[in-house]
């Protein structure tokens, strides 16, 4: 008897403080700029514990650090037909490519190329698998998801290069892979949209492979400006920061003069036009999150036709968070908008 009630005041405590947590999480989750999403708040607050010290952060400990902790993390995948890694000579090294071969009768395949996110500093092809894989099987598309090098090791603008060279090696040699190259789109989350616009700006300047449409997933568009009303609102307790970004920023651009550059800032681009149609996913909780509105209205002056879906709840990265509705839903949207482009030629 005395040990069945000291076991029923047991999971009573329990009980008690789970919900204590979860209120005060809840409560958290009001800011002055609106609601977040329970689980990003509940995320954040253990984020915020980890005060990470950018002026003594050496930038391969951070990547090192990072990549191996994205390989414990339980995240649920998809299933594709096949993985296939690969690399691509260039001068005097080489490109790892990861290619998604999605499950599918069709013979030819349309082609969706990924470029990853890190501010030009971080990540690799392991922290994207989750989404390269769901967004292959949304869209039955061959996914190849590009490893550019990264800063400080590798500055400005060498991720841009490369970018454009895998762009090229993919278009020539798809029908190898069974994807049909008069079907290329392009993708990237943060950084990796950047390289994803300006590939499109590439292509369209160097009468490069065509491009049928391209979407961005809360893109940099503007290196040189970090003082957007987004950027003062958000500049610290929601996951990506404002001395992150001029991190990241002095990492890969060293040299002030290229902050302006249009292939580092596509958002300073004079010229828009003739780019293929644009979806773009902003965050309300973001910094980049004004630079992104600013980049759509800019493509829709140059009479791009562009999409933009502003998710109210959310941080900078929630993509890769595959733990939320919203990030499936940014899939759907996502795989909606790239299969009709894919449908229409």
């Amino acid at each position: 008897m005395f040990l069945k009630k000291k076991s029923t005041v047991f999971f009573f405590t329990v009980a008690i403080l789970i919900t204590t947590i979860c209120l005060y999480i809840y409560k958290s989750s009001y800011t002055k700029y609106g609601q977040l999403d329970f689980k990003i708040t509940a995320m954040l607050k253990v984020v915020n514990l980890i005060n990470l010290d950018l002026k003594h952060t050496k930038h391969k400990e951070l990547r090192d650090t990072l990549n191996n902790l994205i390989k414990i993390l339980p995240f649920p995948l998809d299933k594709v037909k096949k993985i296939q890694d690969l690399k691509i000579p260039f001068e005097n090294k080489s490109i790892p490519i990861r290619i998604y071969t999605p499950e599918t009768k069709k013979e030819s395949l349309p082609i969706i190329i990924y470029y990853h996110g890190g501010g030009m500093v971080l990540w690799n092809l392991d922290a994207y698998d989750g989404l390269c894989r769901s967004l292959a099987k949304k869209t039955e598309a061959l996914v190849f998801s590009v490893d550019y090098s990264l800063a400080p090791e590798n500055p400005f603008p060498t991720a841009i290069e490369e970018s454009y060279y895998a762009l090229e090696w993919i278009a020539k040699n798809a029908k190898k892979f069974k994807g049909n190259p008069a079907k290329i789109a392009v993708a990237g989350d943060s950084a990796g949209g950047t390289l994803a616009t300006v590939m499109t700006i590439l292509a369209r300047d160097r009468q490069g492979p065509k491009i049928v449409a391209q979407t961005l997933f809360y893109p940099v568009t503007n290196f040189s400006n970090t003082n957007t009303k987004s950027y003062k609102d958000f500049a610290t307790g929601y996951l990506l920061t404002k001395d992150m970004m001029q991190w990241f920023r002095k990492a890969y651009l060293p040299y002030e003069k290229d902050w302006s550059n249009p292939l580092a800032s596509p958002l300073l681009t004079k010229n828009l036009k003739g780019l293929p149609p644009a979806f773009i996913i902003i965050g309300q909780f973001d910094p980049l999150r004004d630079e992104g509105k600013s980049y759509a209205k800019k493509l829709e002056i140059n009479e791009v036709p562009v999409i933009l879906k502003k998710y109210p709840d959310v941080v900078h990265a929630f993509m890769s968070i595959e733990i939320l509705s919203q990030t499936d839903q940014a899939k759907n949207e996502t795989a909606i908008f790239l299969n009709k482009y894919f449908q229409n030629l």
